[in-house]
């Protein structure tokens, strides 16, 4: 799971995250899928939470999101279900132009129409920033490194190593919470992704042309 303040949402504990949950539910808006729905958040920030609930009108689960601008072309060449729950899912995608093959999560998986693969898609790509997050002004190669597969019998992690320029920045207030987060527009291979960052992983405010790299965990929706 991301880092939840990274968007704005401060959940250091269980007590919290269900606190959230229930905030997110009074205004959440269903989305019926094929194995159940999702009752779907989206913050005037750009912050969004997807809840996932059965047949049985219980929570199941949830994803974090930001609906950023980025664009990024890839080619989709399988996706990836996952047993926490029959709502959550991703997608393998190689970067058009390049040979990187990377894992995303996908917030509404089931409501991406079926296909066969490999296929063209446009995807609205959010990294979520961790702890080795980094913002300098040295030079550095434009680089997209996705986590290993450690066994071919777990799905692999959406997870992936990221360097790349910063075109544009703002910091934007989670409107539900109060709190504030960082959202960064980043030019890397192929493209273009969203990066969203809890402040505390700042530690000098950003200027447009520094290098910005770390792990980050991603969530994409296909266009």
């Amino acid at each position: 799971m991301s880092n939840l303040s990274d968007i704005g949402f401060p959940t250091p504990d269980e007590t919290a995250i269900n606190e959230m949950i229930l905030h997110v539910l009074e205004l959440a808006k269903p989305i019926k899928a094929p194995q159940g729905f999702y009752l779907v958040y989206s913050d005037p920030s750009g912050a969004e939470i997807f809840l996932q609930g059965n047949f049985d009108q219980e929570l199941v689960g949830f994803n974090p999101h930001f609906a950023g601008t980025s664009r990024l072309n890839v080619t989709l060449v399988g996706n990836i279900e996952r047993d926490s729950s029959d709502l959550d899912g991703g997608f393998r995608a190689v970067v058009d132009g390049s040979d990187v093959e990377f894992v995303f999560d996908v917030p509404d998986f089931r409501l991406v129409p079926e296909g066969g693969f490999p296929r063209a898609a446009e995807v609205q790509l959010t990294a979520f920033a961790s702890n080795d997050f980094k913002i300098g002004d040295e030079s550095a190669e434009f680089s997209f490194v996705p986590a290993p597969m450690v066994d071919p019998e777990i799905p692999p992690r959406p997870i992936a190593t990221i360097s790349g320029k910063l075109i544009g920045f703002e910091k934007r207030k989670n409107e539900l919470s109060g709190e504030e987060f960082y959202w960064l527009k980043v030019t890397t291979v192929g493209g273009d992704v969203d990066v969203v960052a809890d402040p505390k992983w700042i530690r000098s405010e950003p200027s447009k042309g520094n290098v910005v790299s770390g792990t980050f965990w991603l969530s994409g929706r296909t266009i």
